[in-house]
């Protein structure tokens, strides 16, 4: 690796710091947000029987955590090579991604055929559109997985560094943008159904705002 001069090497401490500093923000109102629900949680969900419904609740639940975890000791590491741990760490996060962003787009999809009233129709087209962005997920995914190794390119930076290929960057771009495409058009239709149904109806946002926007 060829040696930086001090102003590139002030501007890339600069770009870490930030990025450390926006991730660990996140992490912690992940956290947050768990601590003050759990006892609802506790509640409605821990002690009732097993459904489909509560099996995809767990799952947008705690990969989520898994995953803000994962990213706490990425950042938090004094590792300063190439380990296990990091490749774990690595691998584990970018998988676990996977699986809940297709949770959580399934989330959105059972919601929005839901307020349609479970009509046929619209459940066909809803299936179709989930199906599709599956698909996307599954394929930008690995194409992010195979282009991402635990081997960034300056290891004198604390934690877990990480290389990129421009493949992987530009995966990551298409993945974000079909899963906005997606979640734009479900929010879409539920503000078709709350307008229909005019006034003091169903608003969108009380429907899917919080737990399923990733």
């Amino acid at each position: 690796m060829s040696s930086l001069s001090q102003a590139e090497a002030v501007a890339l401490a600069w770009e870490v710091q930030n990025f450390s500093a926006c991730t660990s923000a996140s992490v912690t109102l992940v956290y947050f947000d768990y601590f003050v629900t759990l006892p609802q949680e506790i509640a409605l969900i821990w002690f009732t029987k097993w459904t489909p419904g509560k099996a995809i609740f767990v799952t947008v639940r705690y990969l989520g955590l898994w995953v803000a975890t994962m990213y706490a000791y990425a950042l938090r590491s004094t590792t300063s090579t190439v380990t296990g741990s990091c490749a774990f760490t690595l691998y584990s996060s970018l998988s676990s991604l996977l699986l809940l962003y297709i949770a959580a787009a399934l989330v959105l999809a059972l919601r929005t055929w839901a307020v349609w009233n479970r009509g046929p129709r619209v459940g066909i087209f809803i299936a179709l559109a989930w199906t599709a962005v599956t698909v996307g997920i599954i394929v930008f995914g690995v194409q992010i997985i195979l282009g991402t190794s635990p081997d960034g390119a300056l290891p004198i930076l604390p934690g877990c560094n990480v290389k990129i290929t421009a493949a992987s960057a530009a995966a990551s771009v298409r993945g974000y943008a079909s899963e906005s495409v997606y979640e734009g058009g479900a929010r879409l239709w539920l503000g078709i159904r709350a307008a229909s149904d005019g006034p003091g109806s169903y608003l969108p946002a009380d429907c899917c705002a919080r737990d399923v926007s990733l």
